[in-house]
């Protein structure tokens, strides 16, 4: 594993913890994505998840059934929100994260 792909993955399992509430990141996945997707659809999906897995489950279980285009954009977001001010980063992670 990279180191790149280390500091997303810390910054993905911290903010599957913590996530802001669920309609911004939704609005921000849709918003940059490319192709045509219902924000009302997934945000309905995220609610089910939740009711039937928990918080503790419910971002990897809706990772995990989004297309690889809303996962992209979902990391993406994460790393952009989150990354920057939830831990001390060096100089070289910040630059390999884009922050």
């Amino acid at each position: 594993m990279s180191r790149k792909d280390f500091l997303v993955a810390k910054v993905w399992v911290y903010f599957g913890y913590n996530y802001p509430q669920p309609c911004e990141f939704i609005h921000y996945i849709v918003d940059h994505s490319e192709g045509y997707y219902d924000y009302q659809h997934l945000v309905n999906k995220f609610n089910e998840i939740y009711d039937m897995y928990g918080c503790h489950a419910v971002m990897n279980r809706f990772f995990a059934e989004l297309s690889q285009e809303l996962q992209q954009a979902l990391v993406d977001y994460a790393v952009k929100v989150y990354a920057p001010t939830a831990f001390h980063w060096s100089e070289e992670d910040k630059k390999l994260l884009g922050t």
